[in-house]
């Protein structure tokens, strides 16, 4: 009787362990689909942002237009990141304040 109730007690803690398993492997899943959901919605507000941006260029180009010095990304964070001249703007006006406040 002893040998019966032993064997039964493994069976339960195999059993809890394959559930507990189960339970990981959907979690996981649950955090891995949150996060690339979110890197996926910033990638497509990303490339919505440059498309914007490139329609913008071209609707100048063919009004006659020739330079720019405004920027079409109603006014998102992710400007400096989507167009290159904005980023380079944004490095050279930080670093431009960098050497105003810096001591002499």
């Amino acid at each position: 009787c002893l040998k019966y109730e032993s064997t039964t007690v493994q069976s339960t803690n195999s059993t809890r362990r394959l559930i507990l398993q189960a339970e990981m492997a959907l979690g996981q899943f649950l955090f891995g689909g949150a996060i690339s959901g979110g890197i996926g919605a910033l990638m497509m507000k990303t490339h919505e942002m440059s498309s914007n941006s490139m329609i913008f260029y071209l609707r100048a180009i063919a009004s006659g237009k020739s330079t720019f010095q405004e920027y079409s990304h109603q006014g998102s964070i992710l400007a400096a990141l989507v167009d290159s001249r904005a980023w380079n703007r944004l490095v050279l006006d930080v670093h431009g304040k960098m050497l105003e406040y810096w001591p002499r």
